[in-house]
C-alpha cells in the first residue's frame, strides 16, 4: 500500500481547484502574517504565548473541576483528586496571566527537560545505525537542554524566531503552490 501526497489537478473540477488554491493562499499569508509578526514583535509575540497558556491552564483546571464534580462512577478520592487539582491548575493559570514572564520560563524549562531527557534516552537505547552520530545527537540534546536552565527566556526567544523563520518559508511555499498548482494542467488542456 502507498500514499500519495500530491495534487494531481487533473482529477479535480475547475471549482475545486479554486478552492484547494484558495486555502493554499489563504493559509500561506496567514503563516507568513503571523512568522513576520513574531520576527518584527518577539517580546509581544512571547507575552502572548504566555497568556495563552495561562488561559490553556484556566479552561483546563476548569475542565478538571467539572470532570470530577460530574463523574458519579469515579471513586470518591478520584472526584476529590480532580477537583483539588483542577483548582491547582486554574491558580496556575492566574499566575501565568497575572505574570507571564514566568510562563514562558515554565515553558522553556519542560522544553530543556525533554531535551535532557531525550538525550539521555539517545545514550542508553541507541537506535541501530552509526553509534558516533547518535552520541554526537544525545551530547547535543543533553547541553541544549542545560543551556535552557540556564537562559530560559533567551532560549525561548530563539526557538520563536526559528519557528517564525519557518513560518514565512511555509508561507512562501504555500503562496507559491497556490499561484502554480493547476498551470500543468491548463497548458495540457489548451494543447
Amino acid at each position: 500500500m502507498s500514499f500519495s501526497f500530491t495534487v494531481e489537478p487533473a482529477q479535480f473540477t475547475k471549482a475545486q481547484l479554486n478552492g484547494i488554491r484558495m486555502a493554499l493562499a489563504v493559509a500561506g499569508l496567514a503563516a507568513l502574517i503571523i512568522g513576520i509578526s513574531i520576527l518584527v514583535w518577539p517580546g509581544a509575540s512571547l507575552l502572548l504565548v504566555a497568556w495563552l497558556f495561562g488561559v490553556y491552564f484556566l479552561i483546563t483546571g476548569v475542565a478538571r473541576i467539572a470532570r470530577g464534580v460530574a463523574s458519579k462512577s469515579s471513586s470518591t478520592g478520584f472526584r476529590i483528586l480532580s477537583v483539588l487539582l483542577g483548582i491547582l491548575i486554574i491558580a496556575a493559570g492566574i499566575y501565568i496571566l497575572a505574570n507571564p514572564v514566568f510562563g514562558v520560563e515554565v515553558l522553556a524549562f519542560a522544553i530543556g527537560i525533554a531535551w535532557v531527557l531525550e538525550g539521555v534516552a539517545a545514550l542508553v537505547d541507541p537506535p541501530a545505525g552509526s553509534r558516533w552520530f547518535n552520541v554526537l545527537y544525545a551530547l547535543a540534546s543533553i547541553v541544549g537542554g542545560v543551556l535552557v536552565f540556564f537562559i530560559p527566556v533567551a532560549a525561548v526567544v530563539i526557538l520563536l524566531k526559528i519557528s517564525a523563520i519557518a513560518l514565512i518559508i511555509a508561507g512562501l511555499v504555500q503562496v507559491a503552490q497556490a499561484v502554480t498548482l493547476g498551470r500543468k494542467a491548463k497548458a495540457a488542456a489548451a494543447r
